[in-house]
């Protein structure tokens, strides 16, 4: 059994204080904006503290959970963003040039941002397993990378350059 580590203080820390500055600078790059278009300068800095303070819950809830669980539904999750990413290419919403967008009903959301945790989890997943074969690229890392260079394919497609 593998005993649970204490958080990393500094490291949650740094966190935090990137998100409270993340949430100051929109808030100072946008308050005119705001101003002008919904009649409130704090418009967009209640949007985003909202946001963060759903983001702070869903990082104390992952503190709590076991993530040796998520091991097993790494490569199923892979999977499904991997699919997503195809769906953006036939049924996906164009803006700026680029089709890079899902809607489900009045829910849209990019699936290359959900690509980049389903990565992580396969890549901890897959290296973790093949760590003796890691010395040999072609055995060890050229698998995990064939994975990774078609998903930023994939995303290359839409295209969506920054996100690749």
């Amino acid at each position: 059994m593998v005993r649970r580590q204490a958080p990393d203080f500094f490291i949650f820390l740094a966190a935090i204080t990137l998100v409270a500055l993340g949430v100051v600078m929109v808030f100072s790059s946008s308050s005119y904006a705001a101003m002008l278009s919904h009649h409130d300068a704090f418009y967009y800095l209640k949007r985003q503290g909202v946001w963060a303070l759903l983001s702070l819950l869903g990082l104390f809830i992952a503190l709590r959970c076991d993530y040796y669980r998520l091991e097993k539904w790494a490569n199923s999750f892979l999977l499904f963003t991997l699919f997503l990413l195809l769906m953006v290419l036939f049924a996906g919403l164009a803006t700026r040039g680029a089709k890079s967008w899902l809607a489900f009903g009045s829910l849209t959301f990019q699936p290359s941002e959900l690509v980049k945790l389903a990565m992580v989890f396969y890549l901890a997943r897959t290296l973790s397993r093949r760590q003796e074969q890691i010395a040999s690229f072609r055995e060890g890392l050229l698998p995990p990378l064939a994975v990774l260079g078609a998903a930023v394919g994939l995303i290359m497609l839409q295209p969506d350059l920054g996100t690749a």
